[in-house]
């Protein structure tokens, strides 16, 4: 076996002060650029997604889907009356929420306005006897909302 001095290796044989920097940065932007791709979320992800209730301030119809801009408008009437719906246990009815521009905050976090409780994205099937309770003859339910629509 010969020994042999560094002078005698080739130039790409001597490790010099920047190889591990080179190799590093390498590998950084490789991984970045593998991360970069359009690759389609598993199927699981899917089932973590919210899924939330709109209900039709106008018609009553419901859609049920992933979080987006509201009031949306319905294909139906032309107008913009889909409206944010979250379930109150306590009350047992579907309670409007506002659009964010009018209330500010998390539009998950809001209170029942009726028991002071939690709401939910989950309930039951939106009907006319969860939608509103009427106090007196007064409606109550959407009518705050639709007098946000359009702002």
């Amino acid at each position: 076996m010969t020994s042999t001095t560094e002078s005698e290796l080739p130039h790409s044989a001597v490790i010099g002060p920047f190889f591990f920097t080179r190799i590093t940065l390498t590998l950084l932007v490789a991984a970045l650029c593998a991360g970069c791709g359009s690759a389609v979320p598993p199927a699981e992800a899917d089932e973590d997604r919210v899924t939330l209730t709109y209900i039709c301030t106008e018609t009553g119809a419901v859609e049920r889907g992933p979080q987006q801009a509201w009031p949306y408008l319905n294909p139906t009437t032309g107008k913009p009356t889909f409206v944010l719906h979250l379930f109150s246990p306590q009350a047992g009815r579907w309670i409007p929420v506002p659009p964010p521009t009018a209330m500010g905050g998390n539009p998950l976090a809001m209170r029942c306005p009726q028991t002071g409780g939690p709401l939910s994205t989950e309930g039951p099937e939106p009907s006319s006897a969860t939608l509103r309770k009427t106090t007196g003859g007064r409606s109550v339910g959407s009518s705050a909302v639709r007098a946000n629509v359009g702002k």
